[in-house]
């Protein structure tokens, strides 16, 4: 079977605050062969996830503490990970603020890789027919997003994107679909459920090529009992 990947997923407190602005990883206990160097594995017909310390991913519940140069500014939390049917719904919340009180929260990054990098490198030595080539096979690559107003929006992976426009993320997304010939019959879907939203993270106004990130941060006004979820599936 080939399965295609997300390669890029985990899991991370943000600490919001003057004395520690970090991103806190958890550190957990890797499987053994063939999944060395994994936390968890979940197996489709169209993918492979990997997230924590399990190879057989249902329900999974793990607990970290995000602590920075000054060990009594810590925060605790905990992520729920569980797979249902094709989906992977990740939720979570911040157990213990320590000194941040509100300013804590937990938040999950979907890191999509550079695409096309190789490409990018000789793109310079192309000669009319390659570049026409590649144009032909990348028109179709788009990033789909669905706001929370519902309003809808595509962006392109070639044109240069600004994150931080009201086009792009204002008012929060509440789904993307990133579809691209480098990963070829597959389509990856990202849907922030009830209470809680996405956003589009990019460094600069730069093409998606050079790699994004999808953040998503439940509400915690309208999500006091913590049951926001991230839903994630590969068609």
């Amino acid at each position: 079977m080939k399965a295609k990947f997300i390669t890029s997923l985990f899991l991370a407190a943000t600490i919001l605050g003057s004395v520690l602005p970090q991103v806190a990883r958890a550190a957990l206990p890797m499987l053994e062969q063939p999944w060395l160097g994994r936390f968890a594995v979940t197996i489709d017909k169209g993918f492979r996830l990997y997230v924590s310390a399990t190879d057989k991913l249902r329900k999974t519940t793990f607990r970290g503490k995000a602590v920075g140069a000054d060990p009594v500014a810590a925060v605790s939390f905990e992520a729920t990970i569980e797979r249902v049917g094709d989906s992977i719904f990740i939720g979570g919340r911040v157990t213990d603020p320590g000194p941040f009180q509100s300013s804590a929260f937990l938040a999950c990054h979907i890191m999509y890789p550079a695409a096309y990098f190789a490409e990018m490198e000789t793109r310079a030595e192309w000669d009319k027919n390659q570049e026409k080539e590649f144009e032909k096979r990348t028109k179709r690559d788009v990033l789909e997003l669905k706001h929370l107003d519902g309003k809808r929006s595509k962006l392109s992976f070639f044109e240069k994107i600004d994150a931080n426009s009201k086009e792009v993320n204002g008012g929060g997304i509440s789904s993307a679909m990133v579809s691209i010939a480098y990963f070829p019959d597959m389509s990856l879907n990202v849907t922030a459920e009830a209470n809680s939203a996405l956003s589009l993270w990019h460094p600069a106004p730069a093409p998606l090529t050079d790699a994004f990130r999808l953040i998503w941060r439940p509400n915690a006004a309208k999500d006091p009992e913590h049951k926001a979820r991230l839903a994630i599936r590969v068609k």
